[in-house]
């Protein structure tokens, strides 16, 4: 009989780890990990395409996977659950198609007028980036805003492991474009939720949101709480040179 629940368990395990090494620079040992959990059929797919959006080193991995999985499940991507056709955006928005991110925004608007919230949520999100790839910056900003304040559903009790519901890649592309318009502070309220524990999928963020937070700091003349964003940063790197 098979264990849905060791599954779940192994997931978790997977997603906590990953995210760690991610955080730590340990870049190498988290893709080792991965491969290893998709030659077991485990799965492992998401983390390079999510990934990808925020760790340069993970953009070729991503694409390798991407691509044939794009390609197999088609224009429709009928066999395809919203997380999967959300992460399939992610990576797409991250590797400049705006053709696959136009195909799979459609998939998730088409699903919305009849889905679950969970749904909702991430064709909201994926429309965001797909209007931001159009260089419609205003709207974008609208849409990315929206697509943050949605109420998060409980999709079954796996919230804290649910990468699409915790809107990283969203999170950080809307602190990455206020910074861009020179609202250091509104980027950096956005960027700290990264801190929290809501998702564990927010952990891999840290450098990434980090290093923003104390470009935005300085810019807004918050130098002390720069240097804080940079010790923090300076630890996590600490970490990376003793493994």
């Amino acid at each position: 009989m098979h264990d849905t629940g060791a599954d779940s368990r192994r997931w978790a395990a997977l997603v906590g780890l990953t995210g760690v090494l991610i955080a730590e620079g340990r870049t190498s040992e988290m893709t080792a990990r991965v491969d290893s959990a998709l030659a077991r059929k485990e799965g492992g797919a998401s983390i390079y395409m999510v990934g990808s959006s925020f760790v340069e080193q993970l953009a070729g991995r991503a694409t390798d996977i991407a691509r044939p999985m794009s390609a197999q499940a088609g224009p429709g991507c009928d066999r395809c659950t919203p997380d999967r056709i959300w992460q399939l955006g992610v990576w797409s928005f991250a590797a400049g198609d705006t053709v696959e991110l136009r195909k799979r925004s459609d998939n998730l608007a088409a699903r919305a007028s009849s889905g679950p919230p969970a749904t909702l949520v991430v064709a909201a999100a994926t429309s965001a980036k797909l209007t931001l790839a159009r260089r419609d910056t205003a709207a974008a900003l609208r849409e990315l805003a929206a697509a943050l304040a949605a109420p998060t559903p409980n999709a079954s009790g796996n919230l804290l492991w649910t990468e699409s519901l915790g809107r990283g890649p969203e999170r950080l592309i809307y602190s990455k474009v206020l910074m861009a318009r020179r609202d250091f502070r509104r980027a950096l309220d956005i960027a700290d939720t990264f801190d929290s524990q809501a998702s564990q999928s927010y952990v891999a963020f840290l450098p990434a949101s980090l290093a923003l937070r104390a470009q935005a700091a300085d810019s807004a003349g918050l130098h002390p709480l720069a240097d804080l964003y940079r010790r923090r940063l300076d630890g996590l790197k600490s970490r990376a040179r003793k493994h």
